[in-house]
């Protein structure tokens, strides 16, 4: 007979630093995960190891972020800094963030602390 265990390695993963966890709201239209490394940056928040960024559209049509690790308190991240409004987007595994406004896709991507999104270019699809 086999023993069964129970796991509770990510049972803190999603908490805050309140010790709230996530909750969904019905005014979120898409989620997505994107593995972001760790942070190399001199600021101690920034250093520390969250591995994944969890997006999300608000209903302001913003793309949001919460930063998760493993054993540390979710923390909202620093987002997606531009006065733009967004229909959908969608990710890859390249850290990299595709956008649609409108006719336009912008493309986002980590700087090199692998912390804050940058726009790495604009294609007008409108021809």
């Amino acid at each position: 007979m086999k023993k069964k265990v129970e796991c509770h390695f990510l049972d803190k993963t999603f908490l805050d630093s309140h010790g709230k966890g996530v909750y969904l709201s019905s005014h979120l239209s898409q989620l997505a995960w994107v593995r972001t490394g760790h942070g190399r940056s001199q600021d101690p928040a920034q250093t520390l190891p969250y591995e994944f960024a969890l997006l999300y559209m608000s209903f302001r049509e913003k793309i949001e972020e919460n930063r998760v690790g493993v054993d540390i308190p979710r923390i909202v991240g620093p987002g997606f800094d531009v006065d733009m409004d967004f229909d959908s987007f969608a990710t890859n595994d390249n850290k990299t963030v595709y956008a649609k406004s409108g006719s336009d896709i912008v493309v986002f991507r980590l700087d090199t602390d692998g912390w804050q999104w940058k726009v790495d270019g604009i294609v007008n699809t409108a021809i």
